[in-house]
């Protein structure tokens, strides 16, 4: 299979499919037709589609210059799958969906829920990996929440909605995963506007800066400064009056500073001394993302231990090579690798891996190739063939509980219609191109079935 060339100004995009809708191929076309793209070596996964900002399926090399809303608001969001020690027998299913529903309904808050009392942190502690200790991750989080407001303490061990959910997928042989898929909830999204605001299309460096300063000071002539450069520049003005004795005239010479405001365009960004803030923060919000995930597996463990032990479940041996615990993240910046990845995860030889393809279809579990012309990447899912809007109006409730049979699922609603199977392309194209960088073990599928809507 030959994968579609796009050549623009600066870069090209290799793209792994032969089918590209029009308006993803425009939003690839214009961010390598920009200079901000050269040598970053942009690799567009199977499961492309359009997207808010930006592509999905996107990766490249980090640049000196990040685009905040390229990552978009859902940092660190990924998928948690845990190996279930026991096979359900099929007389006790029904029983086992019920029991797990009800549990996930009244121990994980989801759609715009928190907490509404924060899980005990000596749990956090226990449960928490991450590049630093816990203890300092908590005084970093407070710090950043303080920064972009909101209440992330009280979000952690909840789900949220769109196309998270929570799943049980089930081997051939009866071996079963309860699958996680969430990320850094309102974090995320409150990290991801504050840095795209101090976005721009342009650079300013200390030279543009030493520019407008002459301009404003010796010749006294006005000037136009981006907003989210207007403090720093103002400042340095300041600077400038005061060690040559001109403070009295700081008032004067504010008058002559037009601020212009920022609009946030899609493809502006950040660089500089703004990049590392970002990826300060960005590192923050990936490990609660984690953590996230892992919160909401322990509060169904309790009812997954306990089925085990009132039926009296023998263990259950697998035959896979598979570890118990698979992650796979899909929005992040990568700093082991230095690579973006926008809907796309990491693919690394003897790395274990899982790309859930729909809520009828399951996942596919193996491990990955690194295969460097891939950016060592994998696509994160099937990808969607339809917007979420359009996915309401091309399907119906009915055709929808038709094509769910076989799954237990409380949540086959009209208000998650956008979430049908029918709304994601077909598997079996993506499995064509997974040959090239990922190694699959086994395809699991989906028997339950958790995802919040907007009722």
């Amino acid at each position: 299979m030959q994968p579609k060339i796009l050549k623009g100004k600066y870069e090209t995009a290799v793209v792994y499919t032969s089918e590209l809708e029009a308006q993803a191929e425009s939003q690839i076309q214009h961010y390598i037709d920009s200079e901000i793209a050269k040598n970053s070596n942009v690799r567009i996964m199977p499961d492309v589609h359009a997207g808010a900002g930006c592509v999905v399926g996107f990766t490249s090399k980090v640049t000196p210059f990040v685009i905040p809303q390229m990552i978009g608001v859902d940092i660190g969001c990924g998928v948690l799958a845990q190996r279930l020690n026991y096979k359900v027998p099929a007389e006790l299913k029904q029983k086992f969906f019920e029991k797990l529903d009800k549990t996930i309904r009244q121990f994980v808050p989801s759609g715009f829920e928190s907490q509404k009392v924060a899980i005990d942190m000596d749990l956090m502690k226990s449960l928490f990996k991450g590049n630093m200790d816990f203890d300092e991750f908590i005084k970093e989080l407070k710090a950043l929440t303080k920064k972009v407001g909101g209440n992330s303490i009280q979000q952690l061990g909840t789900l949220g909605g769109g196309n998270h959910f929570i799943e049980v997928d089930e081997s051939e042989d009866g071996e079963l995963w309860l699958v996680v898929h969430t990320g850094s909830r309102n974090l995320g999204k409150r990290v991801a506007e504050f840095h795209q605001r101090l976005a721009s299309s342009t650079i300013f460096t200390d030279e543009k800066r030493d520019q407008l300063c002459e301009t404003l000071l010796k010749m006294g002539d006005t000037v136009e400064i981006n907003e989210q450069f207007s403090k720093e520049f103002i400042k340095h003005v300041d600077d400038q009056l005061r060690k040559t004795d001109r403070q009295r005239e700081i008032n004067k010479i504010h008058k002559l500073v037009q601020v212009v405001k920022n609009e946030s365009k899609e493809q502006w960004f950040i660089h500089g001394n703004r990049v590392v803030d970002y990826c300060k923060d960005m590192n923050i919000a990936q490990m609660y993302a984690q953590l996230n995930r892992k919160l909401i597996i322990n509060s169904i463990q309790d009812f997954i231990n306990d089925f085990q032990e009132r039926n009296e479940l023998p263990q259950f041996q697998t035959s896979t090579k598979l570890p118990k615990d698979i992650e796979s993240v899909h929005n992040y910046i990568d700093f082991e690798d230095n690579i973006i990845r926008k809907g796309s995860i990491a693919s690394y030889v003897d790395r274990p891996l899982i790309i859930p393809l729909n809520m009828k279809d399951g996942a596919i579990l193996g491990f990955g190739k690194s295969n460097a012309e891939w950016n060592n990447s994998a696509p994160h899912g099937a990808g969607r063939q339809f917007s979420r809007t359009q996915a309401k109006l091309n399907s119906n409730l009915e055709e929808f509980q038709k094509s769910m049979e076989g799954v237990y699922s409380t949540c086959v609603r009209q208000d998650t219609l956008d979430e049908a199977p029918s709304a994601y392309k077909n598997s079996e194209q993506l499995i064509n191109w997974l040959e090239q960088t990922v190694s699959i073990e086994v395809i699991v599928k989906s028997v339950y079935n958790f995802k919040a809507g907007e009722e």
